[in-house]
């Protein structure tokens, strides 16, 4: 389906662990992969260039409680801002409790129903919300 020659998929895994861009989880009990923060900014990154939005990505300026600040370059050699989102960070682990955004969402519940343990929200969900939700303001 993906084009791959016969073991393609292992080498491709294999590369993707080395670059800390995907976890290997067992704790599921079966081998399971998570995207990390790292292969989640790749993905956005390679996103915001096919889209025309950057063509290049500098140096980090800023770390705040929820993001990180960095230099980007527009297509048209402007320099712009990137603000990536990054929440749960051991600073800012309470947004659970004070952030709208954090509220499950799921065909089932009740809108703004929370499960239990709150398991459903990862942080990169919880960090798109948030991106999405400050985008939204300005």
């Amino acid at each position: 389906a993906a084009s791959l020659r016969h073991g393609g998929t292992g080498k491709v895994l294999s590369s993707l662990l080395r670059d800390k861009l995907l976890s290997h989880d067992k704790s599921c009990g079966y081998d399971g992969y998570r995207l990390t923060n790292a292969g989640y900014d790749v993905l956005a990154l390679n996103n915001l260039k096919q889209r025309g939005v950057i063509a290049g990505f500098g140096d980090k300026i800023g770390t705040g409680k929820e993001s990180d600040i960095y230099l980007a370059v527009h297509p048209n050699g402007q320099q712009v801002v990137l603000k990536i989102h990054r929440l749960g960070r051991t600073s800012f682990r309470n947004v659970k409790k004070t952030r709208d955004y954090f509220h499950y969402h799921n065909k089932g519940r009740t809108r703004g129903q929370a499960p239990a343990n709150n398991s459903a929200n990862s942080w990169l969900f919880l960090s798109r919300k948030s991106a999405l939700k400050e985008f939204a303001f300005m």
